[in-house]
């Protein structure tokens, strides 16, 4: 059972993202920050592969590119 009000978006927005690449292990660690509730919150950061990564700037770039 979750303590949110019934009103409560189910996600909030991103405010920032520090991005990191370790090129030993190539892995990218994402440390993604959100405005909920009037206040910036830092989530747990992110440990994706490099061509997951990709994927993800990929997939960014389509949402962006889509025109309503």
């Amino acid at each position: 059972m979750s303590n949110l009000p019934a009103d409560a978006p189910s996600f909030f927005p991103l405010t920032k993202c520090q991005v990191d690449f370790d090129r030993q292990k190539e892995m990218v660690t994402l440390l993604p920050s959100f405005y909920a509730f009037g206040c910036e919150y830092t989530s747990r950061g992110l440990l994706i592969g490099r061509d997951d990564a990709f994927k993800l700037i990929a997939a960014i770039e389509k949402a962006l590119s889509v025109q309503g």
